[in-house]
């Protein structure tokens, strides 16, 4: 099991939940990659992370075109 964190608290101009769980996707994926250790809380940055086709740039899917 895999588990992102973000804190509305710690985000507080981030008012929509799709922020908080962009945030969140990006703390796991940050932590899985190494890049931040163990424990890692999403950032402001973190939840402001652009998307391709709505997904985490890297993800399976963000090559093929929106149909």
């Amino acid at each position: 099991m895999s588990i992102g964190t973000a804190r509305a608290a710690d985000l507080p101009d981030t008012a929509s939940a799709s922020r908080l769980l962009r945030g969140a996707d990006m703390a796991m994926y940050r932590v899985k990659t190494r890049e931040k250790p163990s424990g890692y809380t999403a950032t402001r940055q973190d939840a402001y992370t652009p998307t391709l086709h709505g997904r985490r740039p890297g993800r399976p899917g963000t090559h093929l075109p929106v149909g």
